[in-house]
């Protein structure tokens, strides 16, 4: 989730080569937890291009998108990382999107 300590985590320990971040800004209704929450469990693809600024990474490495997805109970985005390329075009970080089972050396 998007919250106020990645400045905190960047003066502490960056900055960083690489930053795995979130994008696919799931929301989640469980059967006991109504109503559900409208606020995405996770990054979204505008928020992890934030999140990766504050943390000051060199390289951004979009994760958890083109997943698991499960109607009425885990919804994600579709074609998050279509809008996290879009929104980190104008950035200073490298961007990695890589492909299920590639790598990536720093």
């Amino acid at each position: 989730m998007f919250h106020g300590y990645w400045w905190r985590a960047a003066h502490r320990f960056g900055p960083f080569d690489a930053v795995l971040t979130p994008i696919n800004g799931p929301t989640v209704c469980f059967p006991r937890c109504q109503p559900p929450s409208p606020w995405p469990a996770s990054l979204d693809a505008g928020q992890a291009t934030v999140a990766a600024r504050l943390l000051g990474a060199r390289i951004a490495v979009p994760i958890h998108y083109d997943g698991s997805h499960i109607d009425g109970f885990y919804d994600t985005r579709p074609d998050e990382v279509s809008r996290f390329l879009d929104a980190t075009s104008a950035e200073t970080y490298e961007v990695a999107a890589l492909k299920q089972g590639k790598d990536i050396t720093l």
